[in-house]
């Protein structure tokens, strides 16, 4: 799409027109980032004014009409947008998975200018699924934990960043890495994606479990969050904040 020089202010609550958030799409030849584009074009709240593929790169110069940045493409990708987005003063939602080390401290970094959300599944389902698996985390030694993370064959990353924010989470609530050595991941067919939970005694199970049916589940949770991201202040957002509405 053809990029716009100059927008208008962006309305306030109340007024009877607001403009759309201008956006730069990184990854827009992408599954994901395609189906961000289509969905894109009915949503009035938002405009995709510039769209970026490894071989067209996203530049933004200070002070760009472009006030957010959707990230959809690769590990160095998400290094590149950051830093467009702390150079352009545009928000920006990383939706990569499998990100770096140096990726994350990028984020870091430009969360000190810029509203930044890192969110390596954008599903209102798994947001849900976090506060179920938050719940279980802290049950007794007698319960072993293994988490099973199922995607289609084209997926490089493995396992998942969904899988690893999870075991995280386990880590964090329960104290323990209790998922050590015990996701595990199947790269099949077309899949969208898929993730288990399961806790396990000698007779007893726990089942907790989100499938996606459809990859727009994803593209809508980043239109949502950009529309929610874009106004807030500098500094790193979580996903499920932009769900308390």
């Amino acid at each position: 799409m053809k990029r716009l020089d100059t927008i208008a202010p962006h309305g306030t609550p109340g007024t009877d027109h607001i403009e759309p958030i201008q956006v730069a799409l990184q990854g827009a030849t992408g599954r994901l980032g395609a189906r961000i584009a289509a969905l894109a074009q009915g949503d009035p709240r938002l405009s995709i004014v510039a769209s970026h593929d490894r071989a067209n790169p996203l530049f933004l110069p200070k002070d760009s009409a472009i006030s957010a940045v959707i990230e959809v493409s690769s590990d160095e990708g998400a290094r590149s947008a950051l830093a467009n987005a702390e150079r352009g003063g545009a928000a920006i939602l990383v939706g990569t998975t499998g990100l770096s080390k140096t990726t994350l401290e990028a984020a870091e970094r430009a969360a000190k200018k810029v509203p930044v959300m890192v969110a390596p599944n954008l599903s209102r389902g798994v947001a849900i699924l976090r506060r179920l698996v938050r719940a279980l985390a802290d049950v007794d030694a007698a319960w072993d934990f293994d988490l099973l993370e199922r995607h289609h064959r084209g997926k490089r990353d493995a396992p998942s960043g969904t899988a690893i924010m999870l075991a995280d989470l386990v880590r964090e609530t329960g104290g323990a890495d209790r998922l050590a050595g015990r996701i595990h991941s199947v790269r099949a067919g077309g899949i969208v994606g898929e993730h288990e939970l399961r806790l396990s005694t000698v007779d007893e199970e726990i089942l907790v479990s989100h499938r996606a049916l459809d990859r727009d589940v994803f593209a809508r949770g980043a239109i949502e969050a950009i529309c929610w991201l874009v106004g807030q202040a500098p500094g790193m957002h979580a996903f499920a904040s932009s769900l308390r509405r």
